[in-house]
């Protein structure tokens, strides 16, 4: 009866017949682009965030429930269209650039973005700007920083957490605050 049943569904998967049960586990999916079901997800996402007009201050807090449904179909459109500019990406390596009509098409391009050696470059410019000047051009990774020192280090928290305390003891650390719009439990 088991192997009935397991046949059965084998068909019906290989038909493409049968009820789609969208959720988290389609992230997984080898089908997500041409799932059925997925395309109806995103149809009723753009339908949901397609509304891009914000109620007035005072509908505001009424309309907040509508206004997050809101947040999280944009939050996951926006992840679908990365999903699908990657395919689409995947898919101009594999067959070329594809037509797009009236004269243009769909191609990947490349630009060169250069990139500094700061080993290398460190005298160069040290003898051209002064320490601030310089400091001003870089960007150090904190995180970074600690991994490299945990690297080298017996006790790895022990380390980061001194690098911490060292760091702000020497001003070297801003807490820098982050907005991000978020759906978070009420007060």
């Amino acid at each position: 009866e088991l192997d009935a049943w397991a046949a059965e569904l084998a068909s019906r998967l290989r038909r493409g017949a049968g009820t789609y049960m969208t959720g988290e586990h389609c992230a997984h999916c080898h089908r997500r682009p041409t799932c059925p079901g997925v395309a109806a997800w995103d149809r009723q996402a753009l339908a949901l965030a397609g509304d891009s007009e914000l109620p007035s201050e005072a509908e505001a807090r009424e309309l907040g429930p509508v206004l997050a449904e809101r947040l999280k179909a944009v939050r996951y459109l926006e992840q679908r269209c990365g999903e699908f500019t990657d395919a689409l990406k995947d898919l101009v390596r594999r067959l070329g650039p594809l037509p797009a009509g009236e004269g243009q098409q769909i191609a990947i391009t490349t630009s060169i973005r250069r990139d500094l050696d700061a080993l290398r470059a460190w005298p160069v410019l040290a003898g051209r700007l002064t320490d601030q000047e310089l400091a001003a051009c870089c960007k150090v990774s904190l995180p970074k920083c600690a991994d490299a020192v945990a690297a080298k280090a017996v006790r790895k928290g022990a380390a980061r957490a001194q690098l911490e305390e060292d760091l702000r003891a020497a001003g070297a650390v801003a807490d820098v605050p982050i907005e991000s719009l978020r759906i978070v439990k009420a007060e």
